[in-house]
């Protein structure tokens, strides 16, 4: 398999004894986040006592209780039977686009965008088309005229991702309400990917697709909320996520997604015996765990602001800065590199991401990006504050220096 020249370089530095620091990472357990495990073991130990196999297609009904309970505590009625268990988001986003679209059909994706629905899609034999996130509004709103633009007859359905992975953007409710509408003026499915949900900042409450769906512009619309563990309480490794099914045709979609999971029954039965613990005792941890994050970001977006080659909107949510770096003469894979050889910090290029605009193209004068022209890296801000100050402030120096030779 051939490896990008970033790849390769990171190799090097590590053969060269060179330690690599990832801040592109959104994976808590590499910064130290830790799910309290006296809680795991109390879990783990009532699992123990009866590990009998006894798969059901939709997850273990205590478990989707617990889920149940979960949206309780956030101010959403859900029904235990509209919700479906999964091994991971990604196995959710299969099973979803298999049900939706037929090979050949498209579904509406954002950019920037995670690179890894892409190859998902590949996998269900569909296409991904992407409308556009506009980076000259704060939490990078959709664009609804460009949104709208895309729909053609193959077009099965909208992915919404918010708090979303790059930008760290939060969709408010107006515009969550607009897509709503636009689904449902064009028959459009809606899959709503909340894995962030939990990391929402200054105080703000998160707006979610599934509890707008009763206006009259969205009633009839057909709603899959995506969420797990893997973020929310920093456990990827026991892979255990859901699907919530709402709207007219929920039963009937369930239905058939039961029969899909059935023949695989991927679903890790110790992790379903576990989350009911996990979710019902990991409240205090969640709550510390969010105002860590929130620290960080808090922390990173000072210390990256002070730099005139650096601009980025406020993330709202999620883990990640998408920062616009000014007046470098090369690519986003040749800025990564440099930043590399120099600081051993290992940053994502935005065109991993599908994205490679910059700022000076279409912006709204007076927004952060005007007359500001370059290139985008991802930015994790999952380190503890204080580490990840001395980090940034090593990047910044590395940063105007590189700059300065424009």
């Amino acid at each position: 398999m051939d490896v990008n020249r970033i790849e390769q370089t990171r190799r090097e530095l590590e053969k060269q004894g060179k330690k690599i620091i990832n801040l592109s990472s959104g994976n808590p357990g590499e910064f130290g986040v830790r799910f309290p495990q006296e809680i795991l073991s109390r879990a783990f130990s009532k699992f123990q006592t009866e590990p009998v196999y006894s798969p059901d297609p939709k997850g273990n009904v205590e478990a989707r209780r617990a889920v149940v309970q979960f949206y309780e505590q956030r101010g959403l009625k859900i029904s235990a039977e509209n919700i479906l268990l999964t091994s991971g988001t990604s196995e959710s986003y299969l099973h979803l686009f298999k049900l939706l679209a037929k090979p050949g059909d498209e579904i509406l994706f954002p950019n920037p965008s995670y690179p890894l629905f892409d190859h998902i899609a590949k996998l269900a034999d569909i296409e991904l088309n992407h409308y556009e996130l506009d980076a000259n509004t704060e939490g990078w709103q959709i664009d609804l005229k460009n949104l709208e633009s895309k729909i053609s007859p193959k077009t099965k359905a909208i992915v919404l991702v918010s708090p979303n992975n790059p930008t760290g953007g939060v969709l408010t409710g107006p515009v969550l309400s607009k897509v709503l509408a636009i689904a449902q003026k064009h028959n459009l499915t809606v899959i709503s990917d909340e894995v962030f949900s939990e990391f929402i900042f200054d105080g703000e409450i998160f707006p979610r697709a599934c509890a707008l769906a009763d206006s009259a512009a969205a009633q009839n619309v057909n709603i899959f909320t995506l969420n797990g563990i893997s973020k929310t309480y920093a456990l990827p490794g026991l892979k255990l996520s859901w699907i919530v099914a709402t709207g007219p045709r929920a039963a009937e979609y369930l239905e058939e997604l039961e029969l899909s999971v059935d023949t695989l029954l991927a679903c890790n039965q110790m992790s379903q015996a576990m989350l009911p613990d996990i979710i019902v005792q990991g409240d205090e941890f969640l709550q510390n765990y969010r105002a860590r994050v929130e620290q960080s970001r808090n922390t990173a977006m000072k210390i990256l602001g002070s730099s005139q080659n650096i601009t980025f909107n406020k993330p709202c949510g999620a883990f990640y800065i998408f920062a616009q770096i000014r007046n470098f003469p090369g690519t986003d894979e040749d800025f990564v590199i440099e930043i590399m050889k120099r600081t051993g910090i290992f940053v994502h290029p935005g065109y991993f991401y599908d994205y490679e605009k910059t700022g000076s193209k279409g912006v709204v004068p007076g927004s952060p990006f005007e007359e500001w022209s370059g290139l985008h890296v991802l930015i994790s801000f999952l380190m503890e504050a204080g580490e990840l100050s001395s980090t940034l402030e090593r990047f910044v120096q590395a940063t105007n220096l590189l700059c300065h030779r424009a």
